[in-house]
């Protein structure tokens, strides 16, 4: 049995998967096995004789006090502190995306102010992720997507921690075990619904860094081409706003984004593990942000789906391929060209990963949707694989 009923699909709670999961990945194996309990022994050579009894019904009285006495025993075992195991056990399906500001006064305090604006801040960057997981665009202003709006509500936030003062975002990262020859659409549309919040992570994990490279890595003032490629990457007036609005705070000395990615979830290509932004860059990423606000027109947009035809005659440098996705809370087939590289990606992906493409997408009634494709990349395996 897993978490209950009263445990939220997002959370931090740790049950039975999460205790298996953990173990599994660090070298354990079930040993025995019944309704209430498991037996897992380490693989390792010198520790033949090491057991521990994961409980497996979160209902039962006692089971905080098992669950305590397998972290207790985990910590004796790994040798490291108990309070790192409990932190990556509870995580192994979440993502874990931490907001901080740094800042000049006691590490014990945070002003009050700082506070508001760093929650604001937070808020405003899943608004803005989430608005560019569906499309790319400079400036989103009242033309926010209602599924963008609704995904700052869908997050949890944990408590804050003491040091830079951290608001830990947590957004779930698993995706529901179904096999490609089962169910498709199903498969389709569980996957596309479950895997929104990873991808919304991953889009803000990739527009933070092209901000970065921009407002503070670069030695040139960006021109606005560079500016308009990196709204492609996932860059918005929106997500500068969230950056700013904690920047901007006289008290703040630092803003930092960084990202725990869930220990059982395929790690995602392309990302970095955290982006910090210096209060000296507050003059160049308002000029960004003055820019992007310009940019009122959909740059490309975003689909994510499953390659379900491939077509390439001997003759053909590249080939034609069929995408099965969601595209406005609708299952669409799209067409698409692509280059041989691309049409490579296609085949590796068939039957095993989902797809992430950017370009311009075109739907006429009564025709196949087409795309004009800028960018194709894998993206995730498909559960089972």
């Amino acid at each position: 049995m897993g978490t209950t009923d009263a445990v939220t699909a997002v959370s931090l709670f740790i049950g039975p998967d999460e205790i298996s999961s953990y173990l599994a990945r660090s070298g354990w194996n079930v040993s025995a096995s019944s309704r209430v309990a498991e037996i897992w022994t380490s693989n390792r050579a010198d520790s033949s004789d090491s057991e521990l009894l994961v409980p497996r019904i979160v209902s039962a009285a006692d089971f905080e006090i098992r669950r305590n006495i397998l972290l207790q025993d985990l910590q004796s075992y790994e040798q490291r502190p108990g309070e790192d195991i409990r932190d990556e056990m509870s995580r192994q399906f979440v993502d874990v995306t931490d907001v901080s500001a740094g800042h000049k006064l006691d590490n014990s305090v945070f002003p009050l102010d700082a506070g508001h604006k760093l929650f604001y801040s937070a808020k405003k960057m899943v608004i803005a992720a989430a608005a560019a997981t569906l499309k790319r665009r400079g400036y989103f202003g009242h033309s926010v997507p209602k599924r963008a709006r609704e995904q700052a509500r869908n997050v949890l936030v944990g408590h804050t921690r003491p040091g830079s003062y951290v608001v830990p975002v947590i957004t779930k990262a698993r995706v529901p075990d179904a096999s490609w020859d089962d169910d498709r659409p199903r498969l389709v549309e569980e996957v596309e619904e479950l895997s929104y919040d990873r991808r919304m992570v991953v889009t803000l994990a990739k527009g933070l860094t092209a901000l970065h490279e921009l407002g503070v890595g670069s030695g040139t003032e960006p021109t606005n081409r560079d500016v308009y490629d990196g709204v492609r990457e996932g860059i918005s007036y929106e997500l500068c706003d969230g950056v700013l609005r904690s920047l901007r705070d006289p008290t703040v000395q630092n803003f930092e984004v960084g990202f725990k990615w869930a220990p059982a979830v395929s790690l995602p290509l392309g990302v970095r593990r955290s982006v910090v932004f210096p209060s000296e860059s507050v003059p160049r990423l308002r000029r960004i942000a003055r820019g992007l606000r310009k940019d009122i027109e959909d740059r490309e947009q975003v689909i994510y789906g499953w390659v379900e035809v491939l077509s390439s005659k001997a003759e053909d440098v590249g080939g034609s391929v069929r995408v099965h996705a969601i595209v406005g809370g609708k299952r669409r087939v799209i067409r698409m060209t692509l280059e041989r590289e691309d049409y490579q990606k296609a085949v590796e992906s068939h039957k095993r990963c989902s797809v992430m493409v950017r370009g311009d997408l075109h739907i006429e009634e009564g025709k196949q949707p087409v795309m004009n494709v800028h960018l194709f990349e894998l993206e995730q395996r498909l559960p089972n694989i």
